[in-house]
C-alpha cells in the first residue's frame, strides 16, 4: 500500500470550519466601556502634548525678537557711557542736582578731604622702596576722628630680599620718620620671592580713602 502524502492527508482531514449561512444575521462586536474611555483619554493626552509643543515653538520663535528689542540703543557720540541712563532715575529738569542726559554718578558719595601725610607717605615709599605691589590708606580702626594720622598698607619691594621682618619694619619706620609719621604706619612687607605669602591679602578689595 502506497503511503499517504501530506496533500492527501490534508484532503482527507474533516473540515472544522462551518459554511457561512446567508440567512444568519450579522453579529456586532460591542467593546467594553472602559476600553472606549481609555482610548479617548489617550487621544486627548496626545492632543494636549501637541498643543504644548506648538506653544513652546512659538515662544522660542518670539523670544529672540523680544530680547533684541529690549537691548539699549547705541549711545550718542557726546555721551562717554556705553549705556544711556534710564529716564526714571534722572531728576526733573531745572533742579539743583540735575545732571547731563545719559550720564550717571559713578564716584564715591563724598569727596576725600585733604590728606598731606598720606600723600607724602605714598610718595616716599614709592620713590625709595620701588615696590612691585604697593597700597596704603588710612587705618579705619581709628575711625574718622583721627583722619590722616594712622595708616595701614602692604608693600612688596625687591629691597626687602634677604631681610627679616624686624629689618623690613625698621626700613618702613625710617622712611615714615622723614615725614613725621614714625610708629603710625602698619605695613605688611614681603620681598618678591615670598609673594605667595601675601597673595591672598593682595586679592582683597581695599576700601576707599576716608
Amino acid at each position: 500500500m502506497r503511503p499517504l502524502s501530506l496533500r492527501d492527508a490534508q484532503q482527507k482531514q474533516p473540515s472544522t470550519s462551518k459554511p457561512i449561512d446567508p440567512s444568519c444575521p450579522i453579529r456586532l462586536v460591542v467593546l467594553p466601556l472602559d476600553l472606549i474611555i481609555r482610548f479617548f483619554f489617550l487621544l486627548l493626552l496626545r492632543l494636549l502634548l501637541l498643543l504644548l509643543l506648538l506653544l513652546l515653538l512659538l515662544l522660542l520663535l518670539l523670544l529672540p525678537s523680544s530680547s533684541s528689542s529690549s537691548l539699549p540703543s547705541s549711545p550718542s557720540p557726546s555721551s562717554p557711557y556705553p549705556f544711556p541712563a534710564p529716564s526714571r532715575f534722572c531728576p526733573p529738569s531745572g533742579g539743583p542736582f540735575e545732571q547731563p542726559a545719559g550720564q550717571t554718578r559713578g564716584y564715591f558719595k563724598f569727596a576725600k578731604p585733604p590728606s598731606p601725610n598720606l600723600d607724602a607717605l605714598r610718595k616716599i615709599y614709592t620713590e625709595k622702596l620701588t615696590p612691585v605691589h604697593f597700597f596704603l590708606r588710612n587705618n579705619h580702626v581709628y575711625t574718622n576722628w583721627t583722619y590722616d594720622q594712622h595708616f595701614i598698607g602692604m608693600c612688596c619691594s625687591p629691597k626687602f630680599e634677604g631681610k627679616s621682618h624686624k629689618e623690613m619694619n625698621e626700613m618702613v619706620d625710617a622712611l615714615a620718620e622723614k615725614v613725621g609719621m614714625k610708629g603710625r604706619v602698619r605695613m605688611i612687607c614681603q620681598p618678591p620671592s615670598r609673594w605667595h605669602m601675601m597673595r591672598r591679602r593682595a586679592r582683597h578689595k581695599w576700601d576707599y580713602d576716608w
